[in-house]
């Protein structure tokens, strides 16, 4: 699989580790049930030390437990991202939170940095950049390719708060983290949703750099992105060119016009809609809140403008 074709399918990697039920009908409340489950199971592993007796005795269960320790951490980092999908990210935090404790009991060090990265990514999208860089800290020792995934989240987290320089800082660390990663493949056991592909990697790069109003540089990155899929060969729906793709509309905004942003938009504007997940909204009304605060009253502005209300008059969204 090359750099550009990360499968992003959640709901088709759940089922191959063996959580099919969340694939069916009634998502919201799968995963809002998935989420109290798993928190009444952190209940149990909270529980008073037992004796060491017992322990003892216990030993050899334990070490046969394992490796389920970590294909639930991996469930319920993917249960997270489901839920964020679903605009549910009480129940993602839930997820993701639970992910690192199972991570961390079966001492695997990529995926406790990847649950990490889920729950920080969560916070992105529904917190603020402080909640991000809060759980960001919690990290003692980043590991692995999740390492420059965090990173890469982190300079969003800065980007947001208007620090260009430790914007660019996490961004320069996040790249050296990905070159001297050795485990690059270590999650995809997991599926391929657990790898932090190059594509993504410049797709972070290009919201970096339009927090930040380098909208050239944004342009870049998204391109570079874009570049690397082939749409029409993917068996899935791929979250990350789409994004990249409101990423670059945006950029083509602010350096040319509506126009060519709408020339650019296009693909996404068509996005079936059960497809329209929150982080495509998100997007989008960010692209209308430049093009509203810009081109205010600009004829050259209203095909766009009438193409972005009947998207969101689609989905409910317009007010």
């Amino acid at each position: 699989m090359s750099e550009g074709e990360e499968q992003t399918n959640r709901r088709n990697a759940l089922r191959a580790i063996g959580v099919g039920a969340v694939a069916g009908a009634g998502l919201q409340d799968v995963v809002l049930n998935a989420a109290q489950s798993s928190s009444s199971l952190n209940g149990l592993l909270n529980r008073p030390a037992v004796e060491a007796t017992t322990v003892e005795s216990a030993a050899g269960d334990l070490r046969r437990v394992a490796t389920e320790y970590v294909l639930m951490a991996a469930a319920c980092s993917l249960l997270g991202s489901v839920s964020h999908d679903l605009a549910e990210p009480k129940a993602a935090v839930i997820q993701s939170r639970i992910a690192v404790r199972f991570a961390e009991l079966a001492g695997h060090r990529s995926l406790i940095t990847w649950a990490y990265c889920t729950w920080a990514m969560v916070h992105s999208w529904w917190g603020t950049a402080n909640d991000v860089l809060e759980v960001i800290e919690r990290v003692g020792d980043p590991y692995g390719l999740s390492a420059a995934r965090l990173s890469g989240l982190a300079a969003r987290a800065y980007a947001e708060m208007g620090d260009k320089d430790s914007a660019h800082e996490a961004l320069t660390r996040a790249c050296d983290e990905r070159s001297r990663s050795s485990d690059g493949e270590a999650l995809t056991q997991f599926g391929a949703t657990f790898s932090f592909s190059l594509a993504r990697h410049h797709y972070y790069n290009s919201m970096v750099h339009a927090d930040l109003g380098d909208w050239s540089r944004a342009l870049i990155e998204a391109g570079e992105t874009i570049g690397m899929y082939a749409p029409a060969k993917a068996d899935t729906w791929p979250a990350t060119l789409t994004l990249a793709e409101i990423n670059s509309a945006r950029s083509l905004l602010h350096l040319e016009g509506p126009d060519a942003a709408l020339q650019s938009l296009w693909r996404v504007l068509e996005t079936p809609h059960g497809q329209r997940i929150p982080q495509v909204i998100v997007g989008i009304d960010r692209v209308w809140h430049d093009l509203r605060a810009g081109w205010s009253g600009d004829e050259s502005g209203k095909a766009l403008d009438d193409a972005i209300r009947e998207f969101k008059t689609v989905i409910g969204g317009v007010g």
